[in-house]
């Protein structure tokens, strides 16, 4: 009698089957549904069976990792408790004390100082070099007459403009005066060391939207980026009416000159420690970046750099604070 294939195929298979599984079911054969092959009854691998669903691995993993996300988002948005929100520019929060906005300054390496894409430099500027940051928070805007009644309980002590109101930056104020006002807000806010003036590094890497070749605090036109003697009309003007730059931080070019913590000295660039350098050790003056509202283009350029003395209640001197948490 002529045997059919698959008859042979099934001898083959119940023969292969008796070695492998030798408890009497080899016999008893069925189509595996993964791999067509013949095999045992009851040996043959599951497939995906009606009314349950399988869900693949990465599908799994992809969730996780989205909560994960979801989860650290928050707490990046949120690192002191306040509303936060973020745009195409930076992240922004609004701390509850004293309603200040703060602008979120991602760390890293810039070439401090007079570089090629510059010009004009005075000999202060130079030489440019490279500086590290780490992260740090630092004012929207500068801080405005406003907020120096709110944390002082008293006007500024020098008032250029009467018309400006509560939103026109401080001006006439000495760093003795800004250290004055920066101890209220800490006693108040019942922290230690919260809030402070930035460093010249700290400055002028969020100057130049993260330490770009910007002439200018946020690019290269200064009727558009700030309130200088040519467009000024002679006194300061409110805070936020110029274009921000990069970041979405406003003013720092022009409208006041801002104070920074670092001692001047003409030749510390030439040995300013790589990292988070906070200026010589000790001085006379005391360094302020910007420019304000009564000077030409070329004293407000982003790495420009003045002094005075820390009892100096120029016109054109203000400050913006930096929230360290």
């Amino acid at each position: 009698m002529q045997r059919t294939k698959l008859q042979n195929r099934v001898e083959a298979n119940d023969a292969t089957s008796s070695e492998l599984y030798p408890s009497g079911s080899a016999g008893l054969s069925e189509t595996c549904p993964t791999c067509g092959q013949l095999v045992p009854s009851g040996h043959a691998p599951m497939g995906p069976q009606p009314g349950k669903s399988t869900v693949p691995i990465y599908l799994l993993v992809v969730s996780v990792l989205l909560i994960v996300g979801v989860i650290g988002g928050i707490v990046w948005l949120k690192p002191f408790s306040d509303d936060c929100w973020s745009n195409f520019r930076s992240v922004v929060c609004k701390e509850p004390v004293f309603d200040m906005e703060f602008v979120k300054v991602p760390g890293g390496k810039f070439e401090m100082g007079c570089g090629p894409w510059q010009t004009d430099c005075a000999d202060n500027e130079k030489p440019s070099h490279l500086v590290a940051v780490t992260e740090f928070w630092i004012g929207k805007y500068e801080v405005t007459q406003g907020e120096w009644r709110k944390v002082m309980g008293m006007d500024p002590p020098t008032l250029i403009s009467m018309q400006c109101g509560d939103a026109c930056p401080v001006t006439g104020i000495s760093w003795v005066e800004v250290h004055e006002f920066l101890r209220k807000m800490n006693k108040d806010k019942g922290e230690k060391e919260t809030y402070r003036i930035p460093t010249e590094a700290e400055w002028e890497y969020a100057c130049r939207s993260g330490g770009k070749s910007e002439k200018f605090c946020g690019g290269n036109d200064p009727a558009l980026l700030g309130w200088v003697a040519n467009n000024s009309e002679g006194v300061p003007h409110n805070v936020g009416t110029k274009a921000p730059n990069g970041l979405g931080i406003y003013d720092m070019s022009g409208n006041v000159s801002e104070w920074v913590g670092d001692w001047h000295e003409d030749g510390y660039y030439a040995r300013s420690a790589p990292e988070n350098p906070h200026g010589p050790s000790g001085g006379v003056h005391r360094v302020n970046r910007g420019g304000g509202w009564d000077l030409a283009p070329v004293f407000i350029r982003s790495t420009a750099r003045s002094y005075a003395s820390p009892d100096n209640r120029g016109n054109n001197l203000g400050f913006r604070v930096v929230r360290d948490k």
